[in-house]
């Protein structure tokens, strides 16, 4: 019974890491949500390496990582356009981004899209290594890379400003997965979005170990019981 209830704790220790991944946050009107999270009010993301995070991801980041924002804090959330060592500009003639020289039909946007004119000039960036150039989906609201272009670092925030890429909505014990975009693999990019998640194993993992704690005690207890209620041998003179 000991040793059920200690594998029970092994058990809940894996489930628990597992759940450590993962971070909810809170939304507020932002100019992503209004688009691919449908009014959700809680995003799910789990914290990654900067070498999982692919074009197409939504990541929460530190809103302190644009360069007049610095010294202020907070999540946004934005989504990755170019890694380090790709090109992007704006626009082809039917007003798509292009990456590395490839329009993106971006089907997922949400609103006006005007990429020209009054709100941002044409550009055309390099991004740094271990950087991120990254929009909101609403285009014409959104403050984002684009604001930035003309800036050392041509507007791509670093890869330790990211606090995770979003793989759900809701919150942990009931989560509804996020569908990724195909968007940059269709347009012959490498690299395909990071897929949505529902953290099942986790679930599963820390329910088995509760159940074998849970098991493993009460095991012990009905031992305890059991020997504390037998009769003790007794000397017997037969002489």
């Amino acid at each position: 019974m000991v040793l059920i209830a200690l594998a029970g704790v092994v058990v809940a220790g894996f489930g628990f890491f597992g759940f450590a991944q993962y971070r909810a946050y809170d939304l507020t009107a932002d100019n992503t949500e209004a688009g691919v999270l449908k009014g959700a009010e809680t995003v799910i993301a789990k914290a990654v390496d900067a070498s999982e995070i692919h074009r197409g991801d939504l990541v929460m980041l530190d809103f302190g990582a644009f360069p007049d924002a610095a010294g202020e804090h907070g999540a946004i959330l934005k989504r990755v356009i170019g890694v380090g060592g790709d090109t992007v500009n704006c626009c082809d003639p039917q007003g798509r981004m292009q990456v590395n020289g490839k329009p993106v039909n971006e089907t997922y946007l949400h609103g006006p899209k005007p990429e020209r004119g009054d709100i941002f000039a044409p550009y055309f960036v390099k991004v740094p290594a271990g950087s991120f150039f990254v929009v909101g989906d609403n285009r014409d609201n959104s403050r984002d890379s684009r604001s930035y272009f003309d800036l050392p670092g041509f507007g791509a925030v670093p890869a330790s400003s990211v606090y995770g890429v979003a793989v759900a909505t809701g919150d942990r014990l009931a989560p509804q997965p996020l569908t990724p975009t195909t968007a940059f693999t269709d347009a012959g990019l490498p690299g395909a979005a990071t897929p949505g998640e529902d953290m099942l194993l986790q679930k599963i993992l820390v329910v088995a170990a509760l159940v074998l704690v849970l098991g493993g005690i009460v095991g012990m207890f009905v031992s305890l019981i059991r020997s504390g209620g037998r009769a003790q041998p007794r000397d017997v003179d037969i002489s």
